[in-house]
């Protein structure tokens, strides 16, 4: 998190033109905003940020060996686009301290029940289901099971802990992910819904593909510097799913909720893309 770039944003969202003609403020503005209640929340937010993840840190240096952690951790680009907003450690039924061989074994033992291997004689409904539990366990295991990319994983988390708790709330959390804890109630509710970082193929199920979402919403000034969510509602024209099985593909409007998740430090305006999760009929707007 740089705080320099939400003073920025900050700044030019209150001065206007002020503010970004030559990309500074005055000396003046500049102290008057560095003393507002708005950078003392950033400061909170900051400081309490290092404390979690010093404490993250000596805690799994102290029960896993293999953890190794160094400042050029979070200079190495990601592999694999991870969504700070699903818990995978919940996924793998694991704590946030767990050492590597279990964070691997809780994974080895979740796929002999869930692998797609695993559904012969499952109804299609069932096999679908057991698919999208698989993906978030397979998800889970790539961020987990990797040191560092678990540690990139846990600082973009522990961030927006820390916002949320100084701004008095909780963060909040993908809905209806996988619990192996809770496993017969996700499976009644029809298992998981796939996630933005699941979802990769940018196509929908059966032939036909479908459109990637745009849409316009609002959102408050601190959410682009502190990070939220926010929950959309658009109307999609889809296949309907009897008549996917069938091969037919008869269209129906259906409304879908997209999780907008704005991270910390976002630009304004803030893109979040859903590809292959909009309309699936081509004249569809």
């Amino acid at each position: 998190f740089d705080s320099k770039f939400s003073l920025q944003q900050d700044a030019v969202a209150r001065l206007g033109d002020k503010a970004g003609k030559h990309g500074k403020m005055s000396n003046r503005d500049m102290k008057d905003f560095q003393q507002s209640s708005f950078m003392q929340m950033v400061e909170k937010v900051n400081t309490l940020h290092k404390q979690l993840c010093e404490s993250r840190d000596k805690a799994r240096a102290e029960t896993d060996p293999s953890f190794k952690p160094a400042p050029e951790d979070f200079k190495v680009e990601r592999t694999f686009k991870f969504d700070k907003m699903m818990n995978y450690y919940k996924t793998l039924g694991v704590m946030e301290y767990e050492t590597q061989a279990n964070i691997k074994k809780a994974y080895r033992d979740l796929s002999l029940i869930y692998h797609p291997d695993k559904t012969n004689g499952m109804t299609d409904e069932e096999k679908d289901i057991y698919k999208r539990i698989f993906i978030e366990l397979k998800n889970a295991s790539t961020v987990l099971s990797d040191n560092l990319m678990r540690r990139q994983y846990d600082h973009a988390r522990d961030k927006e802990i820390a916002s949320a708790e100084v701004r008095g709330s909780k963060m909040p959390e993908k809905k209806d992910q996988f619990d192996p804890r809770n496993a017969e109630a996700v499976l009644a509710r029809g298992g998981p819904k796939c996630s933005q970082a699941v979802r990769s193929d940018g196509k929908a199920s059966g032939k036909v593909k479908a459109t990637t979402v745009e849409f316009p919403i609002e959102a408050h000034l601190e959410q682009f510097v502190f990070g939220g969510q926010e929950t959309h509602t658009q109307s999609l024209t889809l296949v309907d799913e009897e008549s996917r099985d069938l091969g037919i593909l008869e269209f129906e409007e259906q409304d879908r909720e997209f999780e907008v998740q704005i991270p910390v430090g976002a630009p304004d305006p803030y893109v979040a893309d859903f590809p292959g999760q909009g309309s699936e009929h081509e004249d569809a707007p």
